[in-house]
């Protein structure tokens, strides 16, 4: 079979990989039709960890990773740092649980500086009362909070918050590039990102 067989990649995008192409990531595996990769280095660039650095490569359109693991619903509290590396989308796209739903922080999303939370009553980060702008620079490092109580969910982003919602007067859902991150994970959107220093923390009221 030729190297770049399209067969072969019609069968990939499918995520129909088995006899074809080692892909053994669960996580990998849900991000095929969403990547539709049509080359050998559209699947060896996806995600990669080096010196405790996850690093996420631009995507066709979208790329991701997720914590494969049980992962709290609500209660708790997520920090880490996340970079741009190249791109002009969004380089944070973090999906986590509420409760029975989900809900996405975008960081750097249409054009590269919106930030906020989608989708609140079905509006996206661009559209609701969460919308905010943030002068986004390749390859530095921000230092993102999320907190999701029974109450509140609350973002900062270097130590200003941009965000703080009340759970009970909104409901919660996300677009379908963020589906197979579930129930905790990222994607880009034609972007490549870095990300560092991800801790779990508990959270109450």
């Amino acid at each position: 079979i030729p190297p770049e067989d399209p067969a072969v990649y019609d069968m990939v995008g499918k995520a129909d990989t088995v006899g074809v192409f080692q892909i053994e990531s669960r996580a990998q595996m849900a991000m095929l039709p969403l990547l539709k990769p049509r080359h050998f280095y559209d699947l060896v660039v996806e995600v990669g960890i080096v010196d405790g650095v996850i690093r996420i490569e631009k995507g066709q359109p979208a790329a991701g990773v997720k914590i494969a693991r049980d992962f709290p619903r609500m209660n708790y509290e997520i920090v880490l740092e996340a970079r741009r590396i190249d791109g002009n989308d969004f380089f944070c796209g973090m999906t986590f649980p509420v409760h029975d739903a989900y809900c996405s922080l975008i960081v750097g999303g249409w054009g590269g500086g919106v930030v906020g939370l989608s989708n609140i009553d079905t509006m996206a980060a661009v559209e609701n009362d969460t919308t905010r702008y943030l002068e986004v620079k390749d390859h530095q490092w921000y230092t993102i909070r999320v907190r999701v109580t029974e109450q509140r969910i609350l973002v900062w982003i270097d130590g200003e918050e941009f965000a703080n919602v009340v759970v009970k007067d909104h409901k919660f859902d996300i677009w379908w590039e963020q589906e197979p991150v579930r129930p905790f994970g990222f994607a880009t959107w034609n972007t490549s990102a870095e990300f560092r220093r991800l801790r779990l923390l508990p959270a109450l009221d």
